[in-house]
């Protein structure tokens, strides 16, 4: 911003205000650009890519690109695993009450 400004003859803090006010908004945007431009071409240079870097995130809204790991698959398998537990529980606990009913029906009454 502070060399675009200085091209421009305005002091940055003016560059600044102006650029959102629409009728110099194509300009300084389309100024913007070919600084940002510039910059991205810096990042390949080497001597200036760390400052190029630097001024792309900071003066034009650039990120590191960030990994973030997945585990919603291994989510599905832990899942999948309880379910058959339960099942599995289940079917044990019907097989214990079936049995206790059927002894429950042969056991004489008194």
């Amino acid at each position: 911003m502070s060399g675009l400004a200085r091209v421009l003859g305005v002091h940055r803090a003016t560059l600044i205000n102006y650029k959102d006010r629409p009728e110099f908004f194509d300009s300084i945007a389309g100024a913007l650009a070919e600084c940002e431009e510039y910059a991205e071409e810096q990042l390949f240079v080497g001597r200036s890519a760390n400052g190029a870097a630097f001024a792309l995130r900071n003066n034009y809204g650039w990120t590191d690109k960030r990994e973030v790991e997945n585990f919603n698959h291994d989510v599905g398998a832990v899942l999948d695993s309880l379910e058959d537990d339960v099942n599995v529980q289940r079917e044990e606990v019907a097989a214990a009450a079936n049995q206790e009913l059927a002894r429950l029906d042969s056991t004489p009454a008194n």
